[in-house]
């Protein structure tokens, strides 16, 4: 095993510390046999989502990871950042990332995790912090928290969080470390149909959803969704709205979502306001083809909740009949559930 002084090449490794309580610090390049590598697997997606099993399996996926090790019992240790938004990638049948590193037994280690990619590659829109307390004047990693600044929802990203740890790193070979993500966005969907009495086909030419805040920031602290803030963020409007689309859809009395794959609504968790707007143009094929438009403040057609929270299925379903008149049923809320139904596990 060869041990050396700090460098900047190695910034990122596994630091050790030895020595008394003055924290010499140490980067392990090679780990020996006595060593452990830190590997990554078997992490399973409590709540489903739009990044479905398959998807997220394909070569190539990846997760930024962030993490951290203390001394349980010296209170002047100063803890040691090994993984600081690392990507992880799919890579045949496993999770890799570069430049191995070695659990240090008898050290005290905590993770946290992000996907997609994408929002830790955006410079200063992802930050990792753990804040000090009485016994940890250095920091306490337990208590790490992850955030991210004026994320635009309008984006269509599907952000999965998730944490483990704390993990006591021991002698012989360690687990991978695993990963229950959960999504800290909300899934909003508008479905339509046409009455079973209408004997005329109905086409949806565009649709649009507005009026809720676009923007917010969000920290990891204290669920495991997190919490969003949304004080001050950019209100979406008609002209720039979260989400629309001008897909032709043919509707029939079966219901079927109005936003098309890659046009899905992931909201950011917020309260319902007056004012939000739900936006659709259609038209029958046949007898009076001119295109109606038609607007509704969704605030006001009597959901048994008052907003959007991380995790959760929100579906509006409408019903369009045969004289010019819409019928919304009462809002649902479920569990958000992908295309494939059942958890993900990770391995």
């Amino acid at each position: 095993m060869t041990i050396m002084g700090f460098s900047l090449k190695y910034s990122l490794a596994l630091f050790g510390a030895v020595l008394l309580s003055g924290c010499v610090k140490t980067v392990v390049q090679d780990g020996g046999d006595d060593l452990s590598p830190m590997q990554f697997g078997k992490s399973e997606v409590m709540t489903r989502s739009i990044v479905t099993n398959d998807s997220f399996e394909n070569e190539g996926t990846v997760f930024n990871v962030w993490g951290t090790y203390h001394s349980s019992s010296d209170r002047n240790f100063i803890p040691v950042d090994v993984f600081s938004g690392t990507e992880v990638t799919k890579t045949g049948s496993k999770w890799s990332y570069d430049d191995t590193r070695y659990w240090l037994p008898g050290f005290r280690y905590n993770f946290r995790a992000l996907h997609p990619a994408v929002l830790a590659a955006s410079p200063g829109m992802v930050s990792y912090s753990y804040a000090q307390d009485e016994d940890h004047p250095h920091g306490n990693p337990d208590n790490a928290v992850l955030s991210i600044s004026s994320y635009d929802g309008r984006s269509g990203h599907d952000i999965l969080y998730a944490a483990s740890g704390p993990i006591a790193a021991v002698r012989g070979k360690m687990p991978a470390v695993a990963f229950d993500f959960n999504h800290i966005l909300a899934y909003v969907l508008f479905e339509g149909a046409v009455d079973p009495s209408v004997d005329r086909e109905v086409e949806i030419v565009s649709a649009k959803f507005y009026g809720v805040s676009a923007t917010g920031s969000w920290t990891s602290a204290p669920s495991p969704a997190g919490t969003w803030d949304v004080t001050g963020g950019e209100k979406s409007t008609a002209q720039n709205p979260y989400a629309e689309t001008s897909q032709v859809l043919s509707l029939t009395s079966k219901y079927v979502s109005v936003f098309p794959r890659g046009s899905e609504i992931l909201m950011i968790p917020q309260d319902i306001q007056t004012g939000t707007m739900f936006e659709i143009q259609y038209r029958y094929t046949s007898g009076n083809t001119a295109l109606r438009t038609v607007r509704t403040d969704i605030s006001s057609i009597g959901a048994s909740f008052k907003g959007w929270k991380a995790g959760s299925t929100y579906r509006y379903r409408f019903c369009i009949g045969d004289t010019d008149f819409i019928v919304f049923d009462k809002p649902t809320v479920t569990e958000w559930i992908d295309q494939d139904g059942g958890n993900y596990i990770i391995q």
